[in-house]
């Protein structure tokens, strides 16, 4: 880490150090293709140096080497207090990895668990920390659900209400409970209960879940019937898919995910038998 550093003092510093007459010496496609080679961290200072160093900068990310998901990874206790390792980011692009790190320190509280590709979370009788940020620095925490929970589905909806359903504990009197946490009143509110088909699996371990800007999608991995939840309205609709639905005979252990493509979605349904697991070197 120490040598990446160096790297992006030396660029930033030697970028700063051109003048506007040295900067354009190097234009067009040649400065593009140089600048598709440079990690994307080091493109921010590059992109300082001249107003056509800026266009080439932005250029060359839309058509030379577009930007790609990042991979965030956290290694974490499985027991108490949990503690953990540093966090990783790795970005495909430049082939870099890097160090994250939250501020204020992250405390952790619990398990880390992710929903989707953007919320992480940590649930405890006592806190409930979460955060949706890229990268994951900022965390927010707030009091826990009003249902004690063990195994729930959670997952975010839009950028203002966190969804948290089934996974209650034995002694709680409905395990198909749904609340939201309002992000803008910062308030938990009791909503419409999961549908009762989903009576014996009301736990992300038998559930599959997906959100978009509006609504929340579970599907039961065994049977493969899916229904949505609107957390304006406040209620669930929807019964699709099952073994009539899903060629014949729903595959036990699958998995859901949604596909958006010009603003529409898709649902795609995948065996979990089917799954490839690939990994990165370099770490």
């Amino acid at each position: 880490m120490n040598t990446e550093q160096e790297q992006k003092t030396r660029i930033h510093s030697h970028s700063h150090s051109l003048s506007p007459s040295e900067s354009d010496i190097i234009r067009g496609d040649v400065l593009e293709s140089i600048l598709s080679h440079v990690p994307l961290i080091h493109l921010v200072p590059v992109s300082h140096v001249s107003k056509s160093w800026n266009r080439a900068v932005f250029s060359s990310l839309r058509h030379s080497n577009k930007p790609k998901p990042w991979l965030i990874l956290h290694c974490q206790s499985s027991r108490p207090p949990h503690s953990a390792a540093p966090a990783f980011a790795y970005d495909p692009r430049s082939n870099l990895w890097l160090r994250i790190s939250p501020n204020p320190p992250l405390e952790y509280v619990s398990d880390l668990r992710s929903s989707g590709s953007t919320l992480l979370y940590m649930l405890s009788i006592s806190k409930f920390s979460f955060s949706f940020d890229p990268l994951h620095l900022t965390w927010h925490q707030t009091d826990p659900p009003l249902v004690w929970r063990t195994d729930p589905v959670v997952a975010l909806v839009g950028r203002r209400h966190i969804v948290v359903a089934g996974g209650a504990c034995d002694f709680e009197d409905d395990p198909l409970s749904v609340e939201i946490y309002d992000l803008e009143t910062r308030k938990w509110e009791i909503c419409e209960p999961l549908p009762a088909i989903f009576k014996h699996s009301a736990a992300s371990t038998w559930l599959s879940v997906a959100s978009n800007t509006t609504k929340l999608y579970a599907m039961d991995q065994a049977s493969g019937i899916t229904c949505c939840f609107d957390p304006i309205a406040r209620i669930w609709s929807g019964n699709w898919g099952g073994a009539d639905r899903v060629g014949g005979q729903a595959e036990r252990g699958t998995c859901m995910s949604k596909l958006n493509k010009n603003n529409l979605n898709a649902w795609c349904f995948i065996p979990i038998q089917s799954r490839r697991a690939w990994g990165i070197g370099g770490l």
